[in-house]
């Protein structure tokens, strides 16, 4: 089904089925969540952050599982979007930069 991730600033992230409005999985991270992306098949969730780290995490959907951090901005993440394929992801940030990442599960 259809999912909605929603990332707040005390830095859960919930994602809810929308079909049935049920919180399927929480997932606690440290610092504020400025970005969210799905991955096409649906599998991945891409978190970014701000000022707190301004990394990029990469989380297994089903499991809630860390796949892996990305560091390299300097400021916040406020874009995230996979490649079509999902094997790709794009970030921007607030430091004016645009950054291209592989991404292997």
């Amino acid at each position: 089904g259809e999912l909605l991730a929603m990332g707040h600033y005390d830095g859960l992230i919930n994602i809810w089925d929308v079909a049935s409005g049920t919180l399927l999985r929480t997932i606690a991270t440290e610092a504020v969540v400025q970005s969210l992306a799905f991955s096409p098949d649906g599998s991945l969730l891409a978190t970014g952050h701000s000022y707190e780290d301004n990394l990029i995490n990469v989380w297994w959907v089903d499991a809630g599982s860390l796949l892996t951090t990305l560091p390299g901005h300097d400021a916040g993440v406020d874009f995230l979007l996979f490649s079509p394929l999902g094997d790709m992801l794009v970030s921007g940030s607030y430091d004016g930069s645009v950054r291209v990442w592989g991404i292997r599960p």
